[in-house]
């Protein structure tokens, strides 16, 4: 067995065949017109938007938040527009051939925009920028072009702004675009953070110190039909971790006659610590599908369309389907009250399963919280999660009469309901969480994987870390490159950022700590999930590079490689703290024993479950509750070959 890890600084490299991980939007790269200032015109064309009555808006939503038991928040209204290449702005052509187009847009008195797109589509090598003198959104590029045309920029904090597209010379086919609708914000919910009750917790205040994982599952919506503030989290699935998808769940009521094709969901807004510090408004995916939504339980299921880049530093929550499974003794939910930073709240009583709101001969679908204990949910909080005593999702918030200073109750759409109580694969979440039907009843939640990340233009400074002591991990499962390709990613000082990869982590010209800054690198087995309470950090020095791959040596020198040219076993999750899932394809040769061993050989037990499964596949579900925390092998034989996979048991 040959075992090669390796962290590199280089001058320069060649990469082939890696997959460029950027996010959504590269905060802190210039528009391109800054290269071009000396031939560009000073003036450009401005298209003001109609003046806002805000005082009737203000007055409208206080009237119909009197009897408004759904927790939904309105934030702005609607211009409608039409701004094209074609019918509007400014081309420029330049010296060396490409060309720029710019307008500038006035929407007067607003607190931020929100940009809908009708048709996005961007060539190769296009980029497009939204920018005034107090923010820059961008590069856009194809990355962004989505089948259905759909797309969605913002928020853009200000009144006024510029759109700046870049498109170089030679290209196949020219840019499209077209923006029918400037969502104007009228209330000041991302500068007005602490608008909440303060009964409220910030999420990152010692009461949420043992919610860290779970927290970064947790999303604000901004919706762009009703213009309104939602919450939402990811979720986990029972699949191969390279199989997993961004899929989101929130409430039936959020997404009632929405274009979810246009949302924009912003990971991350949150306070650093319990101060009310306002906190990153760019960490956004733009754009979602409707998979499956049910009123009984008030749950709708999104994918996501982009997955979270890495540096977003996202986390997919677990479940439960609770009842028989595992009955809530308990309840916390993260949320944003108000569109406020992100918020916690507990309950500490058990939860109790009964009707909408309590209304009599309606069927028993959601968990009750009687009276929060800290914190509770307000406008904007509608289709947060709830977390059981296990940090599993149990449900998601449909509404009720909470709030700070009163001791009502809230009512949370239960997942067990939500699992399989629809007709089809449209009203009903297991056929996307669970698409092997293993029938498993809860699952814990894990962080994404990425096979090879390239991260490029990126600073990465405490202001926008909005984690506890300023951390950040971003994990690979091959390879992590750093800059290159006349590109930066600069670690400012106060930070502490840890790289984690299965194979190499390259660090390329463009790469720079600054003085203050903590940074780690650690190669680490090739499993992208990350056990419960072992933190995967290394400072980057010969001696602990050494230490995991001499570590990473011994436990997998026992493996049994001889059929690996055929390897034919999918095993799912892992790690894991209760369920496993062991896939194989029908073949002529039988399995004749599986059996998992500790590290020194010995045989453990555990009980197995066979399943079979349409299309070429068995599988059996290993219920591993009763093994201690730890590392184990997984061995399946056939006939006269065998095949041997490391696995971990965590809590």
């Amino acid at each position: 067995m040959k075992t090669v890890n390796k962290i590199f600084f280089l001058c320069a490299i060649f990469i082939a065949h890696v997959e460029l991980c950027n996010s959504q939007i590269y905060k802190n790269e210039k528009p391109t017109s800054n290269n071009y200032s000396k031939v560009l015109k000073t003036t450009i064309p401005e298209i003001v938007m109609p003046l806002v009555n805000v005082d009737s808006l203000l007055l409208a939503d206080s009237l119909s938040q009197i009897n408004d038991t759904l927790k939904i928040f309105r934030f702005g209204v609607s211009l409608e527009t039409d701004i094209t290449f074609e019918n509007n702005g400014q081309w420029e052509l330049l010296p060396d051939s490409n060309r720029i187009w710019r307008i500038k847009i006035i929407a007067t008195g607003a607190y931020f925009t929100n940009l809908i797109f009708e048709k996005y589509w961007l060539p190769e090598g296009a980029r497009l920028f939204i920018y005034n003198n107090l923010d820059t959104l961008g590069a856009y590029s194809n990355a962004n072009n989505k089948t259905y045309t759909k797309f969605a920029i913002g928020p853009v904090i200000g009144d006024n702004f510029t759109i700046e597209y870049f498109e170089p010379k030679n290209v196949d086919t020219l840019g499209q675009i077209k923006i029918i609708k400037i969502i104007y914000a009228y209330k000041n919910i991302l500068k007005s953070f602490g608008s909440s009750g303060n009964c409220n917790s910030n999420v990152n205040c010692p009461l949420g110190d043992e919610w860290d994982d779970q927290k970064r599952a947790v999303a604000m919506i901004l919706t762009n039909t009703y213009f309104r503030i939602c919450t939402g989290c990811l979720v986990n699935q029972v699949v191969g971790a390279d199989e997993l998808q961004p899929y989101f769940l929130t409430a039936k009521h959020c997404v009632d006659d929405e274009d979810v094709n246009t949302w924009i969901f912003m990971f991350n807004y949150q306070s650093p610590n319990c101060n009310n510090i306002n906190g990153p408004t760019y960490y956004t995916v733009s754009g979602s599908s409707l998979k499956a939504k049910k009123g009984t339980s008030d749950f709708a299921l999104l994918q996501l369309d982009e997955r979270p880049s890495p540096h977003y530093n996202v986390y997919y929550a677990g479940w439960s389907r609770g009842g028989i499974y595992n009955w809530p003794s308990s309840g916390t939910c993260i949320h944003h009250p108000r569109g406020d930073i992100k918020k916690i709240s507990f309950e500490y009583n058990t939860l109790t399963s009964t009707s909408r709101f309590g209304i009599p001969f309606f069927p028993s679908s959601f968990w009750k919280v009687d009276d929060w204990d800290i914190g509770t949910t307000e406008p904007g909080s509608s289709g947060s999660p709830l977390f059981d005593h296990g940090k599993r999702v149990v449900g998601q918030l449909l509404g009720g009469y909470a709030a700070c200073g009163n001791n009502k109750s809230d009512w949370f759409g239960e997942f067990g309901w939500s699992w399989n109580y629809g007709n089809s694969s449209d009203e009903r979440l297991k056929d996307w969480l669970d698409p092997y039907d293993t029938d498993i009843g809860y699952m814990d939640g894990t962080n994404p994987c990425y096979n090879d990340i390239v991260l490029q233009n990126i600073t990465i400074n405490p202001a926008n870390l909005f984690q506890p002591n300023n951390e950040m991990t971003i994990r690979a499962t091959n390879n992590i490159i750093a800059a290159g390709n006349n590109t930066n990613v600069t670690i400012q000082s106060g930070s502490n950022v840890t790289f984690v990869a299965g194979n190499e982590i390259t660090l390329l010209p463009g790469f720079s700590t600054e003085l203050g800054a903590e940074f780690h690198a650690y190669i680490e087995s090739s499993n992208c999930s990350s056990p419960t309470g072992q933190k995967m950090a290394h400072t980057l020095d010969s001696s602990s590079v050494n230490d995991s791959i001499h570590e990473k040596e011994i436990n997998t020198s026992m493996l049994d490689n001889s059929s690996n040219e055929n390897t034919f076993i999918n095993i799912f999750p892992n790690p894991t703290s209760n369920y496993m899932v062991v896939q194989y394809q029908n073949t002529e040769q039988s399995v004749t024993s599986i059996y998992i061993t500790k590290l020194d050989g010995q045989i453990v037990e555990y009980y197995m479950e066979k399943k079979s499964q349409p299309q070429g596949y068995n599988q059996y579900v290993l219920h591993l509750g009763k093994l201690v925390q730890g590392k184990y092998l997984l061995t399946i034989e056939r006939n006269n070959k065998k095949e041997t996979k490391k696995i971990i048991k965590t809590e």
